[in-house]
């Protein structure tokens, strides 16, 4: 039976950032690295055969429950504009690394 890795791509990726003090680039940089160095830990204790990465989308919730993540528009707007760099620039490398990812997968 094969063994499977999900991993919740911006969670991992965003709690990652948090733990990382320096400038922006370290923190990027450090956050890329730990969330990669999760998957790879998990694929080592697991001895996974597959790793799945899922990423952000539409969800389903927000047709069934109003008010389900509505605040996060109201913490965006609280941000200093130095805090709305630093959210804009990881959102970035965020959907770098699934274009990456996608080219990867095309190309094998």
């Amino acid at each position: 039976m094969a063994t499977y890795i999900l991993v919740d791509t911006a969670n991992t990726f965003f709690r990652a950032r948090h733990v990382v003090r320096g400038d922006l680039d370290t923190k990027v940089g450090m956050a890329l690295h730990i969330t990669l160095n999760s998957v790879k830990k998990a694929w080592t204790d697991f001895n996974a055969d597959h790793v799945v990465f899922c990423l952000e989308g539409r969800s389903w919730r927000k047709d069934y429950y109003e008010p389900y993540k509505r605040n996060r528009q109201e913490t965006r707007d609280a941000m200093t504009p130095t805090q709305q760099e630093e959210d804009t620039v990881f959102w970035r490398y965020l959907t770098n690394l699934k274009i990456l990812s996608v080219q990867k997968l095309t190309v094998q």
